[in-house]
């Protein structure tokens, strides 16, 4: 039974401006999840005409926000915590997060979304990109190909919880040392009493977003729900992904976050199977 899921691709720019490797990354999805509704978000100025696929059973549904949200990363996490990107969603039960520097290799989120996690993404690695031999995992993970709950992120949005403890935000207050410390406190208690909630109108994290969906909420609420690191290399992988096709026992997972950064000969040959030349592979990893 096919899932009722979404596959949410955010875009900035004009197919025809993408490059070689983001145009690979669209075409491949579009293939693995023909039979699923796609939903490009993207500005409210973009030209999306070149972002059409004859394979995929339905048109492209285009999401339109305001060209601010996508200036830059930190506009960009605002969108991806905001209660309006949300609930333009709400008619779906989950939506994968699939960006264009993702591969995917197969079309496992019946799987997946059958185990109700409210989160999923391709695990971290303590320190986010160490070198290769201090590498080990520490949690999940990685927002650029992430499978979400709709539900349950519209329920963290409509809930009060704290971001921070009061023990965090006045450390990070009188990091500077006690002077300067001072100086800022008022405006920390007011971030305390004012802000600094999960809930969408007072929430005030300038963080990553898939940080806040990923660790945050799993700590701050017992009903919400995260894969192991070690299940989660199933679903995805990120950084390192040689090691971490090692610690999966050699298989792949469903898809590949951030792939162009990592081309060598191993991912060119894997790739070349699939139906794509690769130019220029590295021979780092």
């Amino acid at each position: 039974m096919t899932p009722n899921v979404a596959i949410v691709v955010p875009a900035y720019r004009r197919f025809a401006d993408l490059t070689e490797s983001e145009q690979i990354s669209w075409r491949q999805s579009t293939d693995v999840y023909q039979t699923y509704p796609f939903v490009l978000v993207c500005p409210d100025s973009l030209d999306a005409s070149g972002y059409v696929s004859a394979v995929l059973a339905q048109p492209v549904r285009l999401e339109r926000f305001a060209d601010t949200y996508f200036s830059g990363t930190a506009s960009y996490n605002k969108l991806m915590m905001s209660l309006d990107f949300f609930q333009r969603l709400a008619g779906y039960e989950y939506f994968l997060l699939c960006q264009l520097d993702v591969f995917v290799f197969r079309d496992d989120l019946p799987a997946w979304c059958a185990k109700c996690y409210s989160y999923v993404g391709p695990p971290w690695f303590a320190g986010f990109e160490p070198p290769l031999a201090e590498a080990r995992l520490w949690a999940v993970g990685n927002g650029g190909f992430s499978l979400r709950k709709v539900a349950d992120c519209l329920r963290v949005l409509h809930a009060r919880q704290p971001i921070f403890s009061w023990p965090t935000l006045l450390r990070e207050c009188f990091a500077p040392g006690l002077g300067a410390g001072l100086r800022r406190l008022p405006a920390y208690l007011r971030r305390g009493l004012q802000a600094n909630q999960t809930h969408h109108a007072r929430n005030d994290y300038a963080g990553q977003e898939d940080i806040f969906w990923s660790l945050i909420c799993a700590d701050r609420f017992a009903w919400y729900t995260v894969p192991t690191p070690t299940e989660a290399l199933e679903f995805g992988f990120d950084y390192h992904p040689t090691l971490m096709l090692e610690l999966n026992g050699g298989r792949l997972p469903m898809g590949f976050h951030a792939w162009d950064r990592h081309r060598n000969a191993f991912w060119t040959k894997l790739f070349k199977e699939q139906g794509y030349s690769l130019n220029n592979p590295s021979c780092g990893l």
